[in-house]
């Protein structure tokens, strides 16, 4: 008897660890599953490694003290050097003071930033331009008194001179609800 269960217990664990490595699951008169992990771009790795510093950086009670319908628009801009790797981060010159003390741009920032362990070779001696917008969920229209219109025409940074012959990458809309 011992030896059956054990030889059960064998066959059993082998077939489980055999099993691991197909990347297809089928059973008799059923539709095959193929198994694959997602691959995210560039853009997209890029775009979450910014906006997590950004994340842990920022003050969420002054975000989600904001008046209802109040929103906020502002760019960050990634300079990526010839090894992937983050050269210069650019911030909107003119932005609203209660952009600034929600965001707290400042070297600390831009440590944490430069810090991001991840090599982005798609974007290589290119800037990578993506536009943050900051709203309640429960918003569904914009007071005229915020700050959206003159943070939308404060939009886009200014260059420094050696970043101004760069190919610049517009990547779509972040939203921070």
């Amino acid at each position: 008897m011992k030896t059956v269960f054990i030889t059960l217990l064998i066959a059993s664990i082998a077939h489980i660890a055999y099993s691991q490595n197909l990347d297809s699951i089928a059973y008799p008169d059923s539709v095959i599953i193929k198994v694959q992990s997602v691959k995210k771009s560039q853009s997209e790795i890029l775009k979450i490694a910014v906006m997590k510093v950004l994340g842990k950086h920022m003050d969420f009670n002054l975000l989600k003290d904001i008046p209802k319908n109040y929103a906020y628009i502002m760019s960050a801009s990634v300079v990526i050097d010839s090894d992937g790797k983050i050269d210069t981060i650019y911030f909107p010159e003119k932005m609203s003071e209660d952009l600034k003390k929600i965001i707290k741009p400042g070297a600390d920032l831009i440590s944490k930033l430069k810090n991001i362990p991840v090599k982005f070779t798609d974007f290589k001696g290119k800037i990578a331009v993506f536009p943050i917008l900051y709203k309640r969920m429960e918003d569904v229209s914009l007071d005229y008194r915020s700050a959206f219109v003159n943070s939308f025409e404060n939009l886009w940074p200014a260059f420094d001179y050696k970043d101004q012959k760069k190919q610049i990458v517009l990547l779509p809309l972040c939203k921070l609800l």
